[in-house]
């Protein structure tokens, strides 16, 4: 990451932050977005409030996304509008998985020592 497309992914986020609230969605937050080397491509990561919500946000969108570029192409001075692709972010499910692993590890205490 450069600095240029951390500051670009930055911009990206704070106007589609303030796009979203304009347009009716269902509640989410946008976590990250991460710029491709060209910044034409912005990767927009987002989590719903409610759990059973990420299809119907995932289309909801993309049914958006046209209105959601325009608003960061009259916003942010770049050659390319860059074209927005949403995900879920699972970053909650990824870190229970990890902590399901770690505990199912056996305990990892030393062995006890010759001479105590």
């Amino acid at each position: 990451e450069t600095p240029r497309r951390k500051r670009v992914a930055g911009e990206v986020q704070k106007i589609l932050v303030q796009a979203i609230r304009t347009v009716d969605l269902p509640n989410m937050t946008i976590t990250t977005v991460q710029m491709s080397v060209c910044l034409r491509n912005a990767k927009v990561y987002v989590l719903p409030f409610l759990e059973g919500d990420k299809q119907i946000l995932l289309k909801s969108l993309q049914e958006h996304t046209a209105f959601l570029r325009r608003e960061v192409g009259s916003k942010l001075a770049l050659r390319y509008v860059p074209e927005l692709h949403f995900f879920i972010d699972d970053i909650f499910t990824q870190g229970a998985r990890i902590e399901n692993l770690l505990r199912s590890l056996p305990d990892a205490s030393p062995p006890p020592s010759e001479g105590s």
